[in-house]
């Protein structure tokens, strides 16, 4: 399941990058101005990473994207995020065993 799940996650990933970014090209999903689907689809981009993988380290247009997003917005950003910073430094990208208690029931 958790390999669908990533291979579902890495389709969007590219959709994000060709259709909305058009493979780089675009500043923000909505042209070259921040907008809310910029802040949102960051919020959601960011988020991977407390469970190890890093948007960043796949694509360097995504990293580009992201890193926009943020000058764009900080200090908000890191103040936004910065709960799945301390869960990503915490477990170091590795969801802890005590997450998998009970998954049988699910």
């Amino acid at each position: 399941k958790i390999a669908h799940t990533r291979i579902s996650m890495e389709k969007c990933l590219d959709e994000i990058e060709q259709i909305w970014l058009q493979s780089g090209s675009k500043n923000f999903l909505c042209g070259e101005e921040i907008s809310v689907a910029d802040i949102l689809a960051a919020c959601e981009l960011e988020q991977p990473g407390m469970a190890g993988y890093n948007v960043r380290d796949r694509s360097p247009i995504l990293k580009d994207y992201l890193d926009r997003v943020k000058q764009a917005l900080n200090p908000h950003y890191d103040e936004a995020h910065a709960v799945v910073y301390k869960v990503t430094n915490k477990f170091k990208g590795e969801v802890p065993k005590s997450a998998y208690e009970g998954s049988a029931k699910l």
